[in-house]
């Protein structure tokens, strides 16, 4: 599908988002009413609209809604949408903002030009003879973005950019927005490259004030530089960033907001600073394997590190940078503070040494490129003396919100201004003692057994407060009541049957043979609808709904299954393969559309106990009639029952019923003991409460 040139598109999301309603809502416009826009842009799975279009629809079809203007970076979105990948968009944008915004401020009278094609080269000329001196990062940036628009873009598309970019007050603004919009796209792959707002504000909390120069090690977009010079706008700011493409954009992103900083293009292995550093942050790869070369030739102060993980080498560079008193903040993951060999000798010589002042541990999902909780280690070099203690703070279940808000939704503030407090007051008064932190001694970190994971130490030293102690004990007092209730009405075990060998056998028939009707499950997910969200729901009776006994809730799609559709009875016997078991229940529920994966057997009438078809079906001699290998297949009209009186069936069936009544009980019982033992398991771990006579507790 080609994309309609000099227009602005717009997608189904950006649709729901101008008229504040949901997704479902704009979908059934589009589904239920032949006049809605046709598509422009995109491709069939992802199709995007003229926004001119969709507005007049919106007005001619009397529609009670109030269409609310996409922010300005939105709205750049919407032009350059199906002309380049997301990715390459903001890379776009970035570079033509901070054109226009250095004509502004240097050449005022260039700026009606900056939309002509013929002008566009020679005014990024003047604009890097301006800039190649004091910024040449930002020059370069610049005429790359030039060189590549001549070579591979069309020149409309540009043009039109410039024209409406000319028309925004805040240009600054504008790249908050493109990159926050960049963010939201996992696809377009920018959360490597930049933390979130909130996160560098917490890092360089952690770093103590009264410094004079900043650096960070790995900048990316340029977030931790721009947070830095807002907190303190007379710091002197470095950055290295081996990323061309990323260093480039974060020179335009940081000169649109007024922020001069030396930046370095290149190998942090490479790069010799020419000056030491009150205060440095690092957020480099995880488990990055090194080169030899990267190593080989170099003084470490701690030790050589491993080539297959280069955690430890960034730990080495940011200390090696800190200037006498300095600060530096690295971002690690877990590992490097438990794994053995060389990485465990390298941290317990930081640590002999004083070089780690504090070690936080996080929660899951900070980051946008990983979801693994990482840990900050705070570096100190400090020439005057060797401090006895190492702050250890776990903040790493302070994460307020659902796993349905794990995309970088869940609220991290508290965590942050938690652990940020913790290490202030170690700093100001020396007390290392709270509810998440604990100051732990050299000597111990340097055991044999001792590992830096603050989890660890403040679980096993934290002093725990009266309140405390008596929270842990009503909560172990609870699961006992809990557990104690569950004994209490434990039910009798059913009645349980004798067998016997039958004197005269009885057939085992294939279902067909017994008059049993066996229907196919016939909903299926579109492969070519890639909106599901969009469309409205229904219940479903998959292979999951046989194992779990709840239907799911699943979109819409009567539609495309019309034909033949078999929906539940009251009664029916619904049959699949789970894994690599055939499963069956009785269902107790009419009207639900099933899987195509799922069988219905049907028709059992006065003849057939639906429980003992059921469990009969799961038989192991019906087990080997599956087939496959990767995915398991059975044919039900194969599978056998054998064909026994009705009131034999229904006593086999009532004590299956009691049966399944009493697993379900017990499995209860069983989840309630569980949780009685873990809380007194982790009430005595504290060292602090010791259990009580036994005829007391079973009082």
């Amino acid at each position: 599908m080609e994309t309609h040139q000099n227009q602005e598109l717009i997608n189904l999301s950006g649709i729901a988002g101008i008229t504040g309603l949901k997704m479902p809502t704009i979908s059934n416009w589009r589904k239920r009413d032949a006049t809605f826009p046709k598509p422009v842009g995109g491709s069939e799975q992802r199709p995007l609209f003229a926004l001119s279009e969709v507005k007049a629809w919106i007005r001619e079809t009397g529609k009670d809604v109030d269409i609310q203007d996409p922010n300005f970076a939105f709205r750049l979105f919407n032009m350059l949408r199906g002309r380049f990948q997301m990715g390459d968009i903001p890379r776009t944008v970035i570079p033509a903002l901070a054109l226009t915004h250095w004509a502004r401020i240097n050449r005022p009278s260039y700026l009606p030009e900056l939309s002509e094609p013929h002008s566009l080269h020679r005014l990024a000329h003047a604009c890097r003879e301006s800039l190649v001196r004091e910024t040449p990062l930002l020059s370069d940036a610049i005429m790359a973005w030039v060189d590549d628009y001549e070579r591979n873009s069309d020149e409309a598309v540009l043009v039109d950019l410039l024209h409406a970019i000319a028309q925004a007050d805040d240009l600054a603004g504008v790249a908050r927005d493109t990159t926050a919009l960049a963010l939201k796209d996992p696809q377009a792959g920018y959360g490597e490259h930049f933390t979130t707002p909130g996160f560098s504000e917490f890092l360089l909390s952690l770093l103590p004030d009264g410094a004079h120069s900043y650096a960070d090690f790995g900048f990316g977009g340029g977030q931790n530089l721009l947070t830095a010079a807002e907190r303190d706008r007379g710091l002197e700011l470095h950055g290295v960033e081996i990323n061309k493409s990323m260093s480039r954009y974060a020179a335009c992103y940081l000169y649109l907001h007024g922020v001069v900083a030396q930046l370095h293009a290149g190998d942090l292995f490479e790069w010799i600073p020419t000056t030491e550093f009150d205060r440095i942050t690092v957020h480099a790869p995880f488990g990055l394997r090194l080169r030899p070369r990267d190593v080989e030739g170099r003084m470490w102060p701690f030790g050589k590190p491993p080539l297959s993980r280069g955690d430890t080498a960034w730990l080495q560079l940011a200390y090696q940078a800190l200037a006498d008193g300095g600060t530096a903040a690295v971002a690690v993951a877990p590992g490097v503070l438990y794994r053995g060999g060389a990485e465990k000798a390298i941290m317990q010589r930081m640590v002999a040494q004083g070089a780690i002042e504090a070690v936080v541990s996080l929660p899951a999902r900070t980051q946008l490129n990983t979801g693994i909780p990482i840990s900050i280690v705070l570096l100190r070099r400090d020439k005057e003396g060797l401090p006895g203690e190492v702050l250890m703070i776990d903040v790493s279940k302070f994460a307020q919100g659902s796993e349905e808000h794990a995309r970088g939704k869940r609220d991290f503030r508290l965590a942050f201004s938690t652990a940020t407090a913790a290490v202030e007051r170690w700093r100001t008064s020396g007390d290392g003692s709270s509810r998440v932190s604990v100051a732990v001694p050299i000597a111990d970190l340097m055991a044999p057994d001792a590992n830096l994971m603050p989890q660890r130490w403040v679980t096993s030293m934290t002093e725990m407060t009266v309140e405390d102690v008596e929270k842990t004990i009503s909560s172990v007092h609870v699961a006992a009541t809990e557990f104690g209730t569950a004994t209490r009405s434990w039910p009798s075990v059913p009645k349980l049957v004798s067998v016997r060998h039958a004197e005269d056998g009885f057939p085992l028939r294939p279902l067909p043979e017994l008059g049993l009707e066996i229907l196919h499950g016939n909903y299926l997910r579109s492969k070519t609808r890639t909106d599901d969200v969009t469309l409205e729901t229904m219940r479903v009776i998959t292979q999951r709904s046989i194992r779990t006994g709840t239907p799911e809730v699943l979109p819409d799609m009567s539609e495309s299954n019309a034909n033949g559709r078999a929906s539940t009875k009251v009664g029916d016997v619904l049959v699949t393969t789970a894994g690599s078991r055939i499963e069956a229940i009785v269902c107790s529920e009419a009207g639900l559309e099933v899987d195509r994966n799922v069988s219905i057997v049907r028709g059992l009438g006065n003849a057939w106990d639906a429980d003992f078809v059921a469990h009969q079906l799961m038989a192991g001699h019906n087990q080997a009639m599956r087939t496959g290998t990767t995915v398991m297949r059975v044919d039900v009209k194969q599978l056998l029952l054998p064909h026994l009186p009705i009131d034999v069936q229904q006593e086999l069936g009532q004590i299956i019923r009691k049966l399944m009544a009493f697993t379900v009980t017990a499995r209860q019982a069983a989840d309630q003991a569980e949780a009685y033992m873990e809380s007194l398991r982790d009430a005595v771990s504290t060292g602090r409460i010791e259990v009580d006579h036994l005829n007391r507790a079973s009082e």
